[in-house]
């Protein structure tokens, strides 16, 4: 018996997947049947990332929140995909959903405790513990976070202009439609209050890319600071783009022979099928051979 991280209580605890399962089963079914990822290509995948983490309960109730954007989000928009640029527009719809806010922040949770002891983050303990702890609370009790915390959907072109200005267009669809990335930053910035003090603090933001999605959770702002402008956004997604552009830079060419010819035999054979794999279309019009596959 383990303690479970969520609710804290004594349990046999269940492999939870960090990004939700049915993103893992969605790559498998518009590709090959495997996938890789960016730092680490030589090796396949057929499922992502899990860890001994929650009580059966506790992952029920994150399974609640994730078939309810799976089935209402982000399935609905990937079957009928016009344009990577339109993916975002339709969440102002679903901004006010409670089932929205609390998936985001459960996979923001997630994607920080199983940081927690990352080397990167060992001097800044105390406010990354805070910060797991107020979401801890949130998600258990399913209450509304408070004003130090917020999350936002970054827009797909606002994510698009910056991966071009730092990689440029290679493997631009790929990520952004298949694509699945996480990083945490801690920034120190002044941060204004209304009554015009100023305060040096640190911002905690936790980056979680899914295919055609972008969403940052915040930790450290001050009270009745929710309006986060687009060039604070920017700042944010900016690092994160920079840590990932050398692993996809070298996607190709860290190929082993053996893998290289794997992949190609595999994608030659997709490509040349009726009905082409959304893996395929991306990587066809990364290369400019047909970006009609996908607009």
């Amino acid at each position: 018996m383990e303690k479970c991280a969520l609710c804290l209580q004594e349990s046999q605890l269940v492999k939870s997947h960090i990004i939700p399962n049915f993103i893992g089963k969605w790559l498998k079914s518009t590709s090959s049947g495997y996938f890789r990822e960016w730092g680490n290509v030589n090796v396949v995948k057929q499922d992502l990332h899990k860890e001994n983490l929650l009580c059966f309960g506790c992952e029920q109730l994150f399974s609640k929140w994730e078939n309810n954007f799976c089935q209402r989000i982000f399935k609905p928009w990937h079957k009928d995909i016009n344009c990577p640029y339109k993916l975002i527009s339709k969440l102002s719809d679903l901004r006010n959903s409670k089932y929205l806010d609390f998936f985001v922040l459960s996979i923001s949770w997630r994607v920080a405790y199983s940081k927690m002891e990352n080397k990167l983050f060992l001097n800044d303990q105390v406010i990354y513990k805070a910060m797991l702890e107020e979401w801890r609370q949130a998600l258990v009790n399913s209450k509304p976070l408070t004003n130090h915390s917020c999350h936002k959907a970054a827009g797909t072109p606002q994510l698009c202009n910056l991966y071009r200005q730092i990689i440029g267009d290679e493997a631009l669809y790929s990520y952004i439609l298949r694509g699945v990335d996480t990083k945490i930053t801690i920034t120190d910035m002044t941060v204004s209050f209304e009554n015009q003090l100023k305060d040096e603090r640190k911002i905690i933001s936790v980056y979680t890319k899914l295919p055609g999605f972008c969403f940052i959770s915040f930790y450290g702002f001050p009270p009745n600071k929710n309006q986060i402008p687009n060039t604070m956004i920017n700042i944010f997604l900016k690092e994160p783009l920079e840590v990932s552009a050398k692993q996809i830079r070298n996607f190709t060419t860290n190929l082993s022979s053996k893998q290289y010819k794997k992949a190609i035999n595999k994608g030659a054979a997709d490509a040349l099928s009726q009905n082409p794999s959304l893996a395929v279309k991306c990587l066809m019009a990364d290369k400019k051979v047909d970006q009609s596959l996908i607009f």
